[in-house]
């Protein structure tokens, strides 16, 4: 039990004894200090850049904050990357003070050390500035390295190593790694690697993503548009998981089935049958994107065509409907009046001898910069008079249109290319849910 004998002020007792175990120092207030119970230090880390230097202070106290006549001392940890010196004019507030400069790169510390009692100062020393070296281009799935010359002010690199933190400005293009710099190639794209540095420094050099080559194989070099290809995988390669996508030339193709060794994707419409390539990205967990060489083998009239443009002639739902009840097609927006036109597309849908109630959703995608509209309509078994009902024919997008057949009927699903001359091409893709 602490006892507590006298409490003097300037010098004057004012208070006797307390009972209790055993008997303590007396404590002062505004009077001569006691003994050393705490060592202040003015701070607990230093980051600096070379060339740079700060100033430490330390202070004893004794039990209730009076400041000791105790000197403190100042170490270096490691010498050759902080020295300390005297402070030559001190520290305001604290007794004694110390000057502490790099010698070179790196992580060290200052023991500070008054009566008995110890702190430690942790000190880092980072470059001026710094020049980063490394690949201009990493293909996807690949690795490339980056590495950094620390720089004094006049740009002379300087001998040592620092906590560098390596950063992308694009993770979803390149992934870095914090510690090593050692980055792997993502998504297509132009990202920069960067480089952080105690002290403030950081640089950065801007790298390209580029695809890589797909090792697997395509079930044909060419097909024509609205067509189902399959790809599948090689067998290191990596796996077609959710969130792939297909990409013919500049066209974004409708993905029908992700099975993680192989997949399919619809044949999009372009404006040219010229050589192009087929990119598939986000495959796999590091999100790999590759290509390979691919040709759409018809400009712009579809799989079905020219049958599907006469509605007696469009193929049965119930035959050329996908893996994933889609089907996939592609009108012309320069149809207006020209022979061949492909405005529009039938298909044909037949009750049985129940009524069918049938639930068709349309969506599409336009050639670049456009924005033209179809539409769902229905018709009799030649095409005579409307049938169904209206209202999947409007602005929405996607289009959504429930019609019952009657049993033993023939219908034709018509899709309306509402905008005839506002764009060059529409894929279209078509989900029926029973």
């Amino acid at each position: 039990m602490r006892q507590l004998t006298a409490l003097i002020v300037g010098g004057v007792a004012l208070a006797a004894a307390v009972q209790g175990c055993s008997e303590e120092a007396a404590l002062y207030l505004g009077g001569p200090p006691g003994p050393i119970a705490d060592l202040q230090v003015s701070s607990s880390k230093l980051i600096l850049a070379m060339g740079e230097s700060a100033v430490i202070g330390a202070s004893g106290l004794d039990a209730v904050g009076n400041a000791t006549a105790d000197a403190a001392t100042f170490t270096s940890c490691d010498g050759s990357v902080a020295a300390v010196s005297a402070a030559a004019e001190g520290y305001a507030g604290f007794t004694t003070a110390a000057t502490v400069q790099a010698s070179g790169l790196g992580n060290s510390c200052v023991v500070v050390q008054a009566g008995g009692l110890v702190d430690t100062v942790l000190v880092s020393f980072g470059p001026v500035r710094m020049a980063i070296t490394g690949p201009d281009t990493i293909a996807s799935g690949t690795e490339g390295a980056f590495t950094v010359t620390p720089l004094d002010a006049a740009g002379a690199p300087i001998s040592g190593t620092a906590a560098w933190e390596w950063k992308s400005s694009s993770t979803a293009l390149l992934s870095i790694d914090i510690a090593s710099g050692v980055a792997k190639g993502k998504s297509p794209g132009t990202a920069a690697a960067r480089i952080f540095a105690p002290g403030g420094a950081d640089a950065f050099k801007s790298v390209v993503i580029v695809p890589g080559v797909f090792g697997g194989t395509l079930a044909a070099a060419s097909a024509v548009p609205g067509s189902l290809m399959r790809v599948d995988r090689a067998a290191a390669g990596s796996k077609f998981d959710a969130d792939v996508t297909a990409r013919v030339g500049t066209t974004n193709a409708y993905v029908d089935v992700l099975a993680g060794d192989w997949m399919l994707f619809a044949v999009p419409a372009r404006n040219s049958t010229a050589a192009t390539t087929l990119l598939l990205s986000n495959m796999g967990s590091a999100q790999i994107a590759e290509t390979i060489a691919f040709t759409v083998s018809s400009a712009l009239q579809d799989a079905y065509g020219p049958a599907n443009l006469t509605p007696t002639l469009g193929p049965d739902v119930d035959v050329v409907k996908s893996p994933a009840r889609n089907i996939y097609s592609v009108t012309s927006g320069l149809c207006s009046g020209g022979v061949g036109a492909d405005c529009d597309d039938f298909f044909t849908i037949t009750a049985g001898a129940t009524s069918r109630t049938v639930t068709a959703t349309l969506t599409w995608t336009n050639s670049a910069a456009a924005t033209g509209d179809l539409d769902i309509l229905w018709c009799n078994a030649d095409c005579s008079a409307y049938t169904g009902n209206f209202n999947g024919a409007g602005s929405a997008k996607p289009e959504v249109s429930t019609v019952t057949i009657p049993a033993n009927t023939t219908w034709r699903f018509w899709i309306n290319n509402y905008s005839q001359t506002a764009v060059q091409y529409t894929n279209a893709k078509v989900t029926f849910s029973n």
